[in-house]
């Protein structure tokens, strides 16, 4: 394959940094135990100290060899890799230390350190837990907590795929409470060393001698096709390649998680698709500069793991995944429409990821051309979209799979590689929809059984929303606003200062009473201090807090990289500088008024501070209050700022009642189904008023394994599951006449 032709059959690079509620397969929540461990000795199977815990080292490796190998083109078109593969063997039967608590529950930890690591990654390629059991991935300063995954992460392939910590240095831990039904199962077969720094932003990847083309466009500076923004997702592909792809709507409209990307993603060495690469894939949503702030790396918390491929056809570069569960509704995703015609409109665009930056946007006025690109004939010919020249933006290794959308609003293919500069007018390519549509026999190699569901034969879909109520972001921000940093001898107007106020609120309202599911925020300065740490909390009240409705640690990481210097700030719990996502423990009940406020501890005056909005007229909207004392004052009257302000805080709610634009509360109305996981028996009970026509059960491949038509919506409904399928997660389609919900449940053997 040529030079000119392969340079950008390259994977996306993604970051992604934790905090302790990250999600990479979503987790449950919850912490593990204490450092040092309350120990019933007569029980204890290793003498060893608790806090003692062995690390297993990885072997040395040479680094800058891997670096030039990466640098031959013949060696790009398995995609970009950032991380050295071991192959292990890592069970609680031969390494690590196992202690039994009093209560009888047996806690293993190991460690595992890989020298030199910007970050570190793990695959449990068994993994099966019991009810009760917990894992917890974290690193040894207990800055970056990944968990608890439990017997709700179980898969049917039994394995389980973690995103990276930064550092070198991890620690696994199992625990497992006395008298469960059955013996969990977990065994590390892969830990990944990342070599070239995956959670850097905004920068040069280390060793790679390459900046970003000057003419890229962050997607977010310009408020343009916001929902197909949402629907742009980065891939971890197999713990260390990187690719990008959609989520993609189906004429079912049921939110099936089918994500749309570039088949060479899968490629192995010899250029063979390796769907078992899919399994151990991590999908990451939202990553972008928020706002169009420049230097402020965008949120790292939202992602999802594993997926299964759902169609694949190596000659048309096409891969559709299906995600093995549905991203949570606060993510606020977006699944795109697509047009199999043969023509496609403009102008057309893009989001992609190059290089692994924030999300960037690329866009040409003309329209795409249909042409012939086999790639050295890796790819059947009549095959692709032409983009000969790129009005805003360009393309780069790593913006593999992007999804190109025409003028309106559909996808009609995804990148497989190209050429372009912000010099001249190179080429990229993008196979075709329509041609992979139903070119084969065989359904697994078509989109037309997955895509088109329903038989509608239509050329067109539009995007739809992941719920017909879905989440918001409420923000006070206006648009233009610039960000505000205050550092004066005093402290900070909203941040620790010499004043002593440590109290902040933002003020948040809204036409109707809603679920609070998390919060946006952006400070300047954040640290986290076990010992002092800073509290997000959630008040009722109109013209000030009241009542205090739920209370949470802010626990973050962050890394950044600068040219010139490298990493900095690896292993420390900064959250600076960066838009962080704090996803509450639980949804929280909000009226049309409720304040969220930061507490921060007693500490220096430079530890913690938010950024906030300045520069309104003195007669102009304040949504910013600060404590003085026993009283909430609104920041007209703060000492450090005297100027109506919001702070740097968004909140993501789910209305909760019927409102002017008709939605309605899909909690209450949609179908219900118990218990979740079931051994057999699962029970669905239809929401009052409207019966369904059709329930359909199927596996995670979206093969049908049994249909009932003779349903009757007032009776709930009873599903013997023994008779259709053997343990694992499967998916239950009812369909109404207005629309089809699909629900995810887990059987389990007796």
């Amino acid at each position: 394959m040529s030079k000119k032709n392969i340079r950008k059959i390259a994977l996306c690079f993604t970051l992604w940094v934790g905090s302790i509620s990250v999600y990479a397969q979503v987790s449950q929540g919850g912490f593990p135990f204490p450092e040092q461990l309350t120990v019933n000795n007569l029980r204890s199977i290793s003498s060893a100290a608790s806090s003692q815990v062995p690390f297993v080292e990885m072997p040395a490796f040479d680094r800058d060899k891997i670096l030039r190998e990466d640098s031959l083109a013949d060696n790009r078109a398995g995609g970009f890799r950032f991380a050295r593969k071991f192959n292990v063997s890592i069970t609680p039967d031969d390494a690590g230390i196992s202690t039994f608590l009093a209560d009888g529950t047996k806690v293993w930890r190991v460690g595992i350190r890989s020298r030199e690591a910007f970050s570190l990654n793990i695959l449990f390629t068994e993994f099966s837990l019991p009810p009760g059991a917990k894992v917890f991935v974290y690193s040894p300063d207990r800055n970056t907590i990944l968990g608890a995954f439990t017997e709700k992460n179980n898969q049917p392939g039994g394995i389980l795929p973690v995103a990276p910590i930064d550092g070198d240095e991890i620690i696994v831990e199992y625990s497992e409470p006395a008298n469960v039904p059955f013996k969990g199962k977990i065994s590390i077969g892969e830990v990944n060393h990342d070599y070239r720094g995956l959670h850097a932003a905004l920068r040069l990847l280390p060793g790679s001698g390459k900046q970003l083309q000057p003419c890229e466009v962050n997607a977010t500076c310009s408020d343009v096709h916001p929902e197909q923004r949402r629907s742009t997702c980065l891939i971890i592909v197999d713990g260390n390649m990187y690719c990008s792809g959609n989520l993609v709507n189906n004429t079912a409209q049921d939110g099936t998680p089918y994500v749309l990307s570039a088949a060479h993603c899968l490629y192995d060495n010899r250029q063979n698709i390796v769907p078992s690469k899919a399994e151990r894939s991590v999908f990451f949503f939202n990553y972008e500069t928020p706002d169009c702030f420049p230097g402020i790396q965008g949120t790292m918390e939202m992602s999802v793991a594993g997926s299964t491929v759902q169609a694949a056809l190596k000659q048309r570069d096409m891969l559709l995944f299906r995600l093995n569960e549905e991203p949570p509704v606060d993510y606020r995703v977006y699944y795109a429409g697509w047009n199999i015609s043969q023509t496609a409109s403009a102008p057309a665009y893009l989001f992609h990821h190059p290089q692994g930056n924030l999300k960037k946007r690329s866009v040409d006025e003309h329209p795409p051309i249909p042409v012939s690109s086999t790639f050295d004939n890796l790819f059947l010919p009549n095959g692709h979209w032409q983009i000969s020249h790129w009005e805003e933006g360009v393309t780069e290794a790593g913006s593999s799979g992007s999804g190109l959308f025409d003028a309106q609003n559909r996808l009609i293919g995804n990148l497989s590689g190209g050429s372009s500069v912000c010099t001249a007018p190179y080429n990229d390519f993008f196979y075709r929809l329509n041609v992979a549509w139903n070119s084969s026999n065989n359904a697994n190699e078509n989109l037309e059984p997955w895509l088109d569901p329903a038989n509608t034969h239509t050329l067109f879909l539009d995007g739809k929303e992941q719920d017909e109520n879905p989440c918001i972001r409420l923000t006070n921000r206006m648009e233009g606003e610039q960000l505000t940093a205050t550092n004066s001898p005093d402290g900070y107007a909203a941040g620790h200062n010499k004043r002593g106020i440590t109290e902040y609120a933002e003020r948040f309202s809204s036409r109707e009473s809603s679920r609070l599911y998390g919060i946006y925020f952006l400070p300047q300065k954040g640290l986290y201090s076990a010992s002092a740490p800073v509290y997000a909390e959630v008040y009722s009240g109109n013209t000030a807090p009241e009542n205090l409705l739920h209370r949470q640690e802010v626990k973050m990481t962050n890394t950044a990289y600068e040219p010139g210097t490298g990493f900095t700030e690896k292993n420390l719990a900064y959250f600076r500088q960066k838009e962080n996502y704090l996803r509450f423990t639980g949804t929280i009940n909000v009226d049309t008024s409720f304040f969220v406020v930061f507490k921060l501890p007693e500490m220096p005056a430079d530890t913690f501070a938010l950024y906030y909005t300045t520069g309104r007229s003195t007669d102009g909207l304040n949504t910013a209050w600060f404590k003085d004392g026993a009283q909430w004052k609104p920041f007209t009257e703060n000492p450090l700022a005297t100027r109506p302000a919001s702070l740097m805080v968004d909140a993501v709610v789910r209305p909760s009642d019927a409102n002017s634009t008709g939605q309605f509360d899909t909690i209450s109305k949609k179908t219900e189904i118990f218990p979740n996981p079931t051994q057999n028996e699962l029970t669905v009970r239809f929401p009052e008023g409207n019966y369904p026509v059709q329930l359909r059960l199927s596996d995670l491949s979206g093969r049908i394994l049994f249909i009932e038509d003779n349903l009757h919506g007032r009776f709930p409904y009873t599903l013997f599951t023994n008779s259709f399928c053997e343990n694992g997660i499967f998916f239950l389609h009812i369909v109404y006449p207005d629309r089809t919900e699909a629900l995810k449940f887990v059987k389990l053997n007796k």
